[in-house]
């Protein structure tokens, strides 16, 4: 049972972080709700749940804003224009939404500092977008394919070139370490390359034997398409999905994590120098009515949304009651299981990558760490040792292997996390601390942590730690880890890892998510077919099945 003081501690986090959310009334009953008729420890987790609903959709969707593709339509509309340069001294404040008076900001998360402002369009601007995306539908669906894939690989070349200046960006604008953001650019290049080469084949009619004289699937665009995109993977998650709708016919509209602003402005610009049709692409900056008016919007035929489970069900519920095809790409508590007959050098130097991967702000890093027993002490002191070795730092630097998180938001849930499962009985193996010295002092920096001994009647065991934490847990064998990995409310991504093959695949086949990986750590690539299971959402990004969730798979039967 958790001292009342903690209880305490975790109600006013929940009201710190709400303050500035403008939610609708159904969500402000979740925060009214009476806690005096529930124990203290399902207290801890229902405050710890809601908090997480009202912070999601206060960062991620409807107090989010987004701005036009054109830098003209929004001063011209008076909305849209950047009220600060980057030169700008202000400091961020913890909660990433006091300190400006804009309702978009761009934070600096190394140095806290106000990089950037803008403001909303206005109704009539968003119209206009709306419209424009209409006419660009028409033009792209009648776009030759051969043309679809040059610009495509324009794209492409473009990416290549500027992989530098947009990992520099992403260092500053979310705190990617520079070295991963150059690798998330040319991931980017690749998935653009990938499609230009087989999207061709993958939306080629297929002939099916019926009692016709000729029976047929073909595969036509749906329409203007919305993407609801987060601030992890600032390039790749937009790249991944707006490539395929395109290549697909579509037209596209992308409203941006407001963390990234900076991000989306320069993807809208890159579509802005390929030879697609005009507007084929719009960034939109627009508050919360409007993002619902636009999921509801008749001329919107498809919705895809990236981010916490919790904002996906409202997402889901807005989208089903206009019938509205979408696609949820959602949280995860990825297990990442390591028999005793395993690499444990592989195992050890794969699980911290994908942990540590973007300062351990992704939806498929390795977050439960399952070690069968006869090698659980071992694999700790191992797992001690390269953690602590990780370089913490500024993400500009080529040699940091670990940043900020994107917010101090973030950060502080976090570090309630960590100090829930320690208090819950949780044992320190290393970090499990905001940092003190005065190099970190300004960010929103985490100590990279590993926490021990976990066990099922913890939170931890069961929720997303969004930062550089690793939970690890003792298992007795290869069912015993299958059975703690499914566990879990999630199902997005999972891997083991063992010297037998036959044993691992079996595992890996096992596990009740959407991509299993062997001897390697899970990760997402254009060829293969990324999404979860359970309350990870549902639908396909990359792939064949990714390009097709936004096409009418029309049945053609001719007499």
């Amino acid at each position: 049972m958790l001292p009342r003081r903690h209880i305490s501690k975790r109600i006013q986090y929940a009201s710190v972080q709400t303050r500035h959310s403008q939610v609708g009334p159904a969500l402000w009953q979740i925060r009214n709700e009476k806690f005096s008729s529930m124990a203290p420890h399902a207290m801890n987790r229902h405050i710890a749940n809601n908090n997480s609903i009202l912070f999601n959709l206060q960062q991620n969707v409807f107090h989010h804003r987004q701005f036009a593709t054109s830098q003209s339509l929004l001063n011209s509309s008076g909305d849209g224009q950047n009220t600060s340069s980057s030169s700008s001294s202000s400091s961020a404040s913890d909660s990433s939404s006091e300190g400006s008076s804009a309702p978009i900001t761009s934070y600096n998360p190394h140095t806290g500092e106000i990089i950037a402002e803008y403001n909303f369009m206005n109704q009539k601007a968003t119209e206009i977008c709306m419209s424009r995306s209409v006419d660009a539908f028409q033009d792209m669906r009648r776009f030759p394919m051969e043309k679809r894939e040059a610009a495509v690989r324009e794209l492409a070349a473009l990416l290549r070139e500027k992989k530098d200046e947009f990992a520099e960006l992403m260092a500053t604008e979310m705190g990617k370490p520079i070295q991963q953001g150059v690798g998330e650019i040319l991931k980017c290049a690749e998935c653009c390359e990938y499609f230009a080469d087989n999207a061709r084949d993958m939306l080629k009619e297929k002939i099916v034997k019926t009692d016709a004289s000729v029976s047929k699937i073909i595969y036509q665009p749906r329409g203007p398409i919305f993407q609801i995109a987060p601030f992890n993977f600032p390039f790749w998650q937009v790249i991944r999905f707006v490539v395929p709708v395109l290549m697909a016919g579509n037209s596209a509209l992308i409203r941006h994590s407001h963390s990234v602003p900076k991000c989306a402005l320069a993807i809208a610009e890159l579509f802005e120098q390929i030879s697609l049709p005009e507007n084929a692409l719009q960034v939109l900056f627009v508050d919360n009515e409007t993002v619902s008016k636009i999921i509801a919007d008749p001329r919107v035929q498809g919705v895809a949304f990236t981010g916490s489970t919790e904002v996906g069900s409202v997402i889901a519920a807005q989208a089903g009651r206009n019938i509205k095809k979408h696609v949820l790409e959602l949280g995860g508590s990825d297990p990442f299981i390591v028999l005793k007959d395993a690499d444990m050098d592989l195992a050890i130097s794969q699980g911290v990558a994908s942990r540590i991967l973007n300062n351990g702000q992704s939806c498929i890093g390795a977050k439960r760490f399952i070690i069968e027993e006869d090698i659980y002490d071992e694999f700790l002191e191992r797992l001690k040792v390269k953690v602590e070795e990780l370089k913490m730092g500024d993400p500009l630097q080529n040699n940091t292997n670990v940043g900020p998180l994107a917010r101090g938001d973030l950060r502080n849930k976090l570090s309630v996390q960590v100090e829930d499962a320690l208090e819950e009985g949780a044992r320190l193996v290393t970090g499990g601390g905001i940092p003190s010295d005065d190099e970190f002092k300004t960010g929103f920096y985490y100590t990279p942590t590993v926490l021990a001994d976990i066990g099922s009647g913890m939170r931890v065991f069961y929720e997303e730690l969004f930062g550089p934490v690793i939970s690890v847990i003792k298992c007795r064998d290869a069912d015993h880890a299958i059975e703690l990995a499914n566990m879990n409310e999630y199902g997005l991504g999972g891997a083991v890892f063992s010297q037998d093959i036959e044993k691992a695949t079996y595992v890996a086949e096992e596990l009740q998510c959407g991509m299993a990986f062997v001897n390697g750590l899970t990760k997402s690539a254009p060829q293969l077919a990324f999404g979860g299971v359970k309350r990870s959402g549902y639908g396909k990004e990359c792939g064949s099945e990714g390009l097709l969730e936004f096409v009418n798979q029309k049945a053609v039967w001719i007499r």
